[in-house]
C-alpha cells in the first residue's frame, strides 16, 4: 500500500508539473510574440498573439480568401408591428454593445409589448391606436441609442465625451441616457442637444477638447 501511495502521489506531482511548463509555454510564447525575437521582429508587422501549441497546429495551414473585417451589427427594423404580430428584445432591433444597452431596451420594449398587448385585448378596438403608440416609443428609445452608437466611432464624439466639460449638468444627463432612461424630461433633451453642439463645434473648429491622435508616440 505505501509504494502504491508513492507511485500515485508522484503520477500526481508529474502531472501538475507538466501543467505548469504548459502555462510556462503559453506565457513564454505571448510575451516572445509581444517582444518578438531577433529573428522575427519587424517593426512594421502587426503583433501577434499565438500560443505554442497553435503555432504548432497552425504550422503548414494556408490563408485560401482575402481576410474580411465585419463590424456594426447594429439594425433597427422599420415596423415593430402588424396583423397579428409584435416585435420586441433582439426581434425588434440590435444595437451595438458598447454602451451594454441591450437589456434595458429588451425589457423595456417587453414591458410595452406586454401593457399594449392587455389594453388591446380589453379594447380591441383601440388595437391600431395601441400598435401605434409601441412603434413610436420603442423606436424613439431605438434612434436615441443609435445615435450614441454611430457618434462613438467618430473622433470628435471620442474627444467631447473623454474631456467631460461640468457645467449645466451636462454630464449627469448623458450618463443618466447611458444608464437607461426614455429621454423624457425636458431638462435631460435640452442638455443632450447642448452635448451634440458642443460635439458639432469640436468637429469644426476644435474648440471644446484637444485633438485625439490615434498614431503611437
Amino acid at each position: 500500500m505505501g509504494l502504491s501511495n508513492a507511485l500515485q502521489q508522484l503520477r500526481e506531482e508529474r502531472k501538475q508539473m507538466q501543467s505548469n511548463v504548459e502555462k510556462l509555454d503559453r506565457a513564454i510564447s505571448v510575451i516572445e510574440s509581444l517582444n518578438g525575437s531577433a529573428a522575427t521582429r519587424n517593426a512594421n508587422r502587426p503583433t501577434r498573439i499565438i500560443s505554442a501549441a497553435s503555432r504548432s497546429k497552425m504550422a503548414r495551414a494556408q490563408r485560401v480568401t482575402e481576410v474580411h473585417a465585419a463590424g456594426d451589427f447594429s439594425f433597427r427594423n422599420k415596423r415593430f408591428t402588424g396583423d397579428r404580430w409584435v416585435l420586441a428584445g433582439d426581434a425588434a432591433g440590435f444595437i451595438d454593445p458598447v454602451w451594454s444597452s441591450g437589456v434595458f431596451i429588451a425589457v423595456l420594449s417587453g414591458e410595452k409589448a406586454a401593457d399594449m398587448l392587455d389594453r388591446t385585448l380589453r379594447q380591441p378596438q383601440r388595437r391600431a391606436a395601441e400598435f401605434a403608440r409601441y412603434e413610436r416609443h420603442v423606436g424613439r428609445v431605438m434612434d436615441l441609442y443609435l445615435k450614441f452608437v454611430n457618434a462613438w466611432y467618430t473622433q470628435e464624439f471620442a474627444e467631447v465625451f473623454f474631456n467631460p466639460k461640468q457645467f449645466f449638468q451636462i454630464v449627469p444627463a448623458v450618463n443618466s441616457v447611458l444608464a437607461g432612461t426614455e429621454e423624457r424630461l425636458p431638462e435631460v433633451r435640452l442638455r443632450l442637444w447642448i452635448f451634440d453642439f458642443l460635439v458639432f463645434l469640436q468637429k469644426r473648429f476644435a474648440m471644446i477638447a484637444p485633438r485625439m491622435t490615434f498614431q503611437p508616440k
